[in-house]
């Protein structure tokens, strides 16, 4: 791959993870900030390959509404039935819930963090190995 396709993948990297890191930040700091505990069951759990899959719970929000979400980071070896607590966004009961003591959303956000980091030492790099070639033809 020649070195403006690459730094174009680099640039385009960059842009995914980074809205990666900010979605996955910006939930776990808003369930840290406002999120509310509840007592949630479980609805459905679809298990995937190799452990992952999704967890669907119910729970009542705090103004009475029954709520069903998937669950973030519940694992997949709960049943149907099953009862944990979970937390969640008051303004958004339905989106970025999770189980309590579970940090996923924080652990991705730093991955994705230190994913962008790593494209944009290369795309450093690969940007001067451009402007290099500019230079000499």
């Amino acid at each position: 791959m020649g070195s403006r396709p690459a730094f174009v993948a680099l640039l385009v990297g960059i842009a995914f993870f980074g809205f990666v890191a900010c979605y996955n930040g910006g939930t776990a700091l808003t369930l840290n900030a406002v999120g509310v505990s509840a007592q949630a069951r479980v609805v459905s759990v679809e298990r995937g390959y190799q452990g992952g899959g999704t967890v669907t719970v119910e729970f009542p929000t705090r103004d009475g509404r029954v709520v069903r979400a998937e669950c973030d980071g519940c694992s997949t070896d709960l049943d149907a039935g099953d009862r944990l607590v979970i937390r969640y966004d008051p303004d958004s009961p339905e989106s970025g819930v999770e189980a309590v003591g579970n940090r996923d959303h924080q652990r991705v956000a730093v991955f994705a963090l230190v994913v962008v980091l790593v494209l944009a030492a290369a795309a450093v790099v690969t940007g001067r190995r451009l402007l290099r070639e500019a230079r000499s033809g």
